[in-house]
Parts: C-alpha cells; structure tokens; sequence
C-alpha cells in the first residue's frame, strides 16, 4: 500500500483534529479550573494528574498531532502539484 492510499483511506483529518486538540485541551483545563456543568456533561473538575489521566491527555495530543501531520502533508503535495500542472499549461 503506498503512502497516498493511506492518505485517501484517512480521509477525516480535520474532524480527527478538532476532537483530539478539544479532548486534550479539556482534560488539562478541567485540571486546573473548576468548569461549571455544561449541559448533559457533568462538573469536570479532577486536580489530581494520575496515571491514566497522563495517558489520556498523551493519547490525545498525539492523535491531535498525527491529524495535524497527515493535514500539511496533504496540503503540500496538492499545492506542488497545483503549481506543477500550471507550468505545464
């Protein structure tokens, strides 16, 4: 499989991005802050960083990373060749 099947069969970077970087910025606010109810979610408040905590947050902010990675590879090699195929023509 080559490197561009990959990138088609990933085809939700944007929304794999938003909910990574939202889960990880959560989990570390709800850390520090007292974030009243909002709505069905419950007060989120935890001050202590345990173990899984630090998993999950790590978990996170990779997958936010990866998403984030796979965003600007394919950016980049559609605007080479945008600007490939306008010298061709």
């Amino acid at each position: 499989m080559t490197v561009r099947e990959v990138l088609e069969l990933v085809g939700a970077r944007r929304p794999a991005l938003l909910i990574g970087l939202s889960a990880a910025i959560l989990a570390t606010l709800a850390t520090y802050y007292q974030i009243r109810p909002l709505g069905p979610l419950p007060n989120l408040y935890d001050p202590v960083w345990y173990p899984e905590k630090v998993l999950s947050v790590a978990a996170e902010s990779i997958a936010a990373l990866g998403a984030l990675a796979l965003i600007w590879l394919t950016r980049t090699k559609v605007g080479v060749a945008r600007r490939l195929s306008r010298r061709m023509w």
